[in-house]
């Protein structure tokens, strides 16, 4: 009997904050660039597509940084358990889970791993079309300088990108040693940040 009346309390509460929440707008989220609103599963393609290897051309030097553009946090990710002991550490633990979502198979897996870049970046200004922009180089690439590009269209606000060096290349030549993030306007540097010893 008080299993009945629980769940019939239960289920009053729900319908009312169902009715409650049903009129309300829904939170503005910041824009996202549009590969980072798929799930993980489907950037393969955009990630195999972008992994694609472009002639390394130095873009235009900078001038003058732009002060409404900005980066914030960068943070990496190598998601190969043989690299990364997980252990009882249970962020690094969701880490794995959140790039490995969707795999099925051994190969899907193992075509997941590798070194993922989250760069998180802000334009204050107008709206615009940006590229982002990732050059990198690798334990076993020595000099060579590898790059990845993420066009921005109508960029405004907090921004994010993701970049991921994985399967074949993160195989071969090992993870990313140095980078650098740019961002572009027509060619032209308008923000960058690096890794330490770039």
């Amino acid at each position: 009997m008080r299993l009945i009346a629980t769940g019939l309390i239960w289920a009053a509460l729900c319908g009312m904050l169902y009715a409650e929440n049903k009129g309300k707008p829904k939170k503005k989220e910041p824009p996202v660039i549009e590969e980072m609103k798929k799930p993980v599963a489907s950037q393969q393609q955009a990630f195999s597509e972008a992994l694609a290897e472009t002639l390394y051309e130095e873009p235009k030097p900078m001038k003058e940084a732009d002060p409404n553009v900005r980066f914030g946090k960068i943070y990496d990710v190598i998601n190969d358990p043989e690299v990364t002991a997980v252990a009882d550490n249970r962020p690094m633990a969701y880490e794995f889970k959140y790039f490995n979502y969707g795999a099925i198979t051994k190969q899907d897996l193992k075509n997941r791993r590798g070194h993922y870049f989250v760069i998180n970046w802000k334009n204050a200004g107008p709206s615009e079309d940006l590229v982002l922009r990732f050059d990198y180089r690798q334990e076993r690439s020595r000099e060579k300088i590898n790059t990845l590009e993420i066009p921005t269209p109508s960029a405004q606000g907090n921004l994010r990108g993701m970049f991921s060096v994985r399967g074949e290349a993160y195989e071969k030549l090992g993870k990313v040693n140095s980078w650098r993030v740019t961002v572009l306007r027509k060619g032209q540097i308008v923000a960058q940040k690096q890794s330490f010893i770039w």
